[in-house]
């Protein structure tokens, strides 16, 4: 798997093969990408259950000015700060090796609040609605900021208190999806 685009194009991205990932296929990142390319520059990335980091990795390729990648397999985070060696893109970095509510917590307490989120958690879980909630209720999301979202067809059709689907598009049995916060 390799960076489609940026300032690290064509660099490869570690641990796309390890078990329990699903590395987002190379044509629904450039689409996901297209649609949010006016946020990414300057912006602060949440890579929440990231895998392989992919996303965020590109993100930062695209001029992110900083990405934290969390994930709770500590061979994900190996594999992501290998990449991040091999782009030399360290210091742009922060691995959180924790389970998403925990490290949900631990940014709140930090105070951080991000312009793009990238959600792709295990489907089976059915988590997504609270998730969302609690970056709202946290203030991890800045007030323009966009939340992605990578689920299985038909997994997330109810709506989310505090929330608006800005964009929705099909590729084959997966769904990408843009939400914003809801404007009081």
């Amino acid at each position: 798997m390799k960076i489609i685009s940026g300032r690290f194009k064509g660099r490869t991205i570690a641990g796309y093969h390890l078990q329990g990932t699903r590395p987002t296929m190379d044509r629904v990142k450039e689409s996901m990408f297209s649609m949010i390319q006016a946020k990414v520059p300057d912006s602060l990335i949440l890579d929440l259950f990231a895998g392989s980091g992919s996303l965020g990795f590109e993100a930062l390729s695209r001029g992110a000015k900083h990405c934290c990648f969390v994930d709770h397999n500590p061979k994900c985070i190996k594999q992501m700060k290998k990449t991040a060696d091999l782009i030399s893109c360290q210091d742009l970095c922060t691995f959180m090796l924790l389970d998403y509510q925990r490290a949900l917590t631990v940014l709140k307490e930090q105070k951080l609040t991000f312009s793009l989120v990238f959600l792709d958690p295990p489907y089976e879980k059915k988590i997504l609605p609270s998730i969302l909630v609690r970056l709202r209720e946290d203030a991890l999301l800045a007030n323009d900021g966009i939340v992605i979202v990578e689920m299985e067809e038909n997994y997330f059709s109810c709506d989310v208190p505090g929330f608006i689907r800005i964009k929705e598009k099909k590729y084959g049995s997966k769904y990408v999806a843009l939400f914003c916060l809801k404007s009081d």
